[in-house]
């Protein structure tokens, strides 16, 4: 009784049941055939391998575009750069100038220790006088030496000192036989003074007109007799003025010594004017490559003061020269800097310059870092280009070889070759819909035959 009681409702699910069998008939596809579980469980297993390697050749595909743009605007990055610059050049120039030190610093200094130099040398050199010409012709100025000078200007004193002896001498003699002279007139004065020489001589005429007389020469008796008598008051005299003939003859004598001796300083003299002359003309051949000329006592004080100014002179000149050496130095440590900035550097210092070398070469050794990030981001891009490809080649193979198994199962389950993995899983859901509607149709139907 109670089975009666549940036949409509087993009757009822036997017709949903046939329902649901009739629906996933009608889902199946046409000539789709059952399999067994193994086949079931490989194709499903290659269904999910089709996923996997849809999701495989989409990450490559994502991959090999992500890259092919990295690469590319790496190139492009790369180009804006242009070639590789090299900063060997403008790093050996700033080692070079820095090498050489703050140079315009010490060139500065010299330059105004040249200018003091300079304006001292100036100064002595007016100092000396009888020079006009530049410190370096004072330098090299013939000028004779010093002990040569010292030795002329001591002869040149010693002729003076002679000259000057001989002319006080020559002086006093003077004065001596203007004194004699004048006591000569004074007694010549008093009279006419008798001497030894006078008596001589009138002797000598009376002996003379007695040789005439003894001769037999007539009327020559009268000039004999004066004659005697002249001689005879002469000698009379000679007696009675015996002290004015004796001064005078002191006198006379005195006067004849005065006048040797002047005769001994004349030629003292002339013989002095002589020295005089030979050491004038000597004195002036020493001075003539010098083009100077003066006393000798002079010369001596000049060739002190010429000896100071070439002192400072050479100062000045030595100084002249390090400006030079510098000036070369620190053109030379711009030059390459100058070469290697490619600028004209007017009105630059060289420690501005070597900034601005700084400032340009760490411009190129960031830029050079910036390049060689640039090359090793490309190079590993294009290494992982390289990666993906191969990979994209073992995807590609493992391609091949799903198709040829899924075309295998396809095959297996009647369908086409170009099914889908979702068309054969829809396939084998219907399918399994089918068999489990089937099953259920037949145990429902025998339940149903059981309570009939």
């Amino acid at each position: 009784r109670k089975a009666q009681l549940d036949r409509p409702r087993v009757a009822a699910e036997l017709e949903a049941i046939e329902e649901r069998a009739r629906k996933a008939e009608r889902e199946v596809p046409k000539g789709a055939e059952p399999s067994g579980t193994v086949v079931d469980a490989h194709v499903r297993k290659l269904a999910l391998d089709a996923a996997s390697l849809r999701e495989r050749t989409r990450q490559i595909e994502s991959r090999e575009a992500e890259l092919a743009s990295v690469v590319q605007r790496t190139e492009q990055r790369l180009a804006s750069h242009g070639p590789p610059l090299d900063s060997s050049v403008l790093r050996d120039a700033l080692d070079a100038a820095r090498r050489e030190g703050d140079v315009e610093a010490r060139l500065a200094a010299a330059e105004r220790r040249a200018s003091r130099d300079r304006t001292e040398a100036e100064a002595r050199v007016r100092s000396v006088g009888g020079f006009s010409g530049t410190l370096a012709e004072l330098v090299v100025l013939a000028v004779p030496p010093a002990d040569v000078v010292a030795s002329h200007a001591r002869e040149a004193a010693a002729l003076a000192e002679r000259t000057r002896a001989a002319a006080e001498r020559r002086r006093k003699l003077e004065e001596e036989r203007a004194d004699v002279e004048r006591a000569l007139a004074a007694l010549r004065a008093e009279g006419e003074v008798p001497t030894e020489e006078i008596l001589a001589r009138a002797r000598a005429e009376r002996d003379a007109i007695w040789e005439t007389v003894k001769g037999g020469a007539s009327g020559e008796a009268t000039r004999y007799e004066r004659a005697v008598r002249a001689a005879d008051e002469l000698a009379d005299r000679l007696r009675r003025e015996a002290s004015r003939v004796s001064r005078s003859s002191e006198l006379s004598a005195s006067a004849q010594a005065i006048a040797r001796k002047l005769e001994i300083v004349t030629e003292e003299a002339t013989a002095l004017e002589s020295d005089a002359a030979r050491h004038a003309r000597a004195w002036e051949a020493l001075w003539k490559p010098a083009g100077v000329s003066g006393a000798p006592d002079e010369m001596v004080a000049w060739l002190a003061r010429h000896e100071l100014a070439v002192a400072a002179a050479l100062r000045a000149l030595e100084a002249a020269k390090d400006v030079e050496a510098l000036a070369a130095d620190a053109s030379r440590a711009r030059a390459p800097l100058l070469a290697a900035l490619g600028i004209d550097g007017e009105g630059k210092s060289l420690a501005e310059l070597e900034r601005a070398a700084s400032r340009a070469l760490g411009a190129l050794e960031k830029q050079a870092k910036e390049r060689e990030t640039l090359e090793n981001a490309l190079e590993a891009a294009r290494d992982e280009r390289d990666r993906i490809a191969r990979e994209r080649a073992a995807c590609d193979r493992d391609r091949a070889a799903w198709a040829t198994q899924w075309a295998s199962c396809t095959r297996s389950l009647g369908l086409g070759e170009g099914a889908s993995p979702e068309e054969v899983t829809a396939a084998m859901e219907a399918l399994g819909a089918l068999a489990r509607a089937s099953d259920d149709l037949e145990k429902t139907r025998r339940r149903l035959d059981g309570i009939d």
